[in-house]
């Protein structure tokens, strides 16, 4: 059998595990809902209930099932280590938010442009989550659990199973599976972008604990900060005279009640900003330098033969499918 259809199958391979895994979180949530519905009335309404119902079958059952089959059917390139100085590091890190946050304003301009369109509001899955978490949540799930999970599953288990048959082809699969896990548009034009560039980190260190700590600080700047700044702006009741037809005078004493607050959301709208403009640009000048450039090796698939053998299987195409799908019912449904 040539590589190519030994490529085929292992990608194939890869991509089955994964939907295994898909299956086994949908299942035990249909699990936990019926015993749910039995023994916790009005388990719908109680946030913490609801958030551990999705948390448990994912990091107990359907993780640790992937974990297990890849581990014992896809062997795994060790990759050599390399150490990053201080200076590196920040550097890095400016380049992950920036990039995250440019990416993040192109996903929401185009769920807005698509919300147009289908007369549908536009919503942010993510923001709607942290919105209903308490604070000590928050830290523990999204900015600590997830990262160090999601960085395990979509760079190392990834990355050190298909680097063999080249590097780009294993940053491609880590930050395209990364992105399509998340399940919704918005979340998925910044998720990718930060995969591929995780998985270009984690290629050349070798270190995940480099790349689990950018996703924390990543978390916590795009998650739990928003959050809590929000969380102490009374929204609901500047809506609410605003629907009422808030007067001048209303305008300004719920700016007053609220004004050290706004000055922090502004500074850090700003900081935003300011990052996504200085990491585009370190983006586009390690481009032009070559700091992007990947390292070709013997065994790596022909460049005519890799779309087909990565993509062209059963496995992958029933992963890729399913993850469209609830992308694209998001959207119109």
């Amino acid at each position: 059998m040539d590589e190519s259809r030994l490529a085929r199958k292992h990608f194939s391979r890869i991509g089955w595990f994964f939907v295994i895994a898909i299956a086994v979180i949908y299942g035990v949530q249909y699990l936990e809902k019926l015993v749910a519905e039995a023994f916790v009335p009005g388990w719908r309404d109680r946030m913490d209930v609801v958030l551990l119902l999705s948390i448990i079958p994912m990091y107990l059952f359907g993780f640790p099932v992937l974990i297990a089959l890849m581990k014992r059917f896809v062997p795994a390139v060790k990759l050599r280590r390399y150490r990053m100085s201080p200076g590196q590091y920040l550097v890095a890190l400016i380049t992950c938010l920036g990039l995250a946050y440019t990416s993040n304003f192109v996903g929401t301009f185009l769920g807005f442009v698509i919300s147009l369109v289908t007369k549908k509001p536009m919503t942010n899955a993510a923001q709607e989550l942290t919105s209903q978490m308490s604070p000590g949540m928050i830290l523990f799930y999204v900015v600590l659990l997830a990262p160090i999970m999601e960085e395990f599953i979509f760079r190392k288990l990834i990355v050190d199973r298909t680097v063999r048959y080249g590097q780009g082809i294993a940053i491609l699969l880590s930050g395209l599976m990364f992105g399509l896990f998340h399940g919704n548009l918005n979340q998925f034009c910044y998720t990718v972008v930060i995969g591929f560039f995780l998985g270009f980190l984690y290629l050349k260190t070798g270190n995940i604990k480099i790349t689990i700590s950018l996703h924390m600080i990543f978390n916590f700047f795009g998650g739990m900060l928003p959050s809590l700044l929000l969380k102490n702006v009374d929204l609901q009741n500047f809506l609410e005279l605003s629907a009422e037809g808030m007067s001048d005078a209303a305008i300004l004493e719920q700016l007053n009640v609220n004004q050290g607050v706004i000055l922090i959301m502004c500074l850090f709208g700003l900081g935003v900003l300011l990052l996504a403009v200085t990491g585009s640009i370190l983006c586009i000048v390690f481009a032009c330098t070559g700091k992007f450039r990947l390292k070709h090796f013997e065994g790596e698939l022909p460049a005519g033969k890799r779309f087909s053998a990565v993509f062209c299987n059963t496995g992958m195409l029933v992963f890729i499918g399913f993850w469209l799908a609830q992308i694209v019912m998001g959207l119109f449904v």
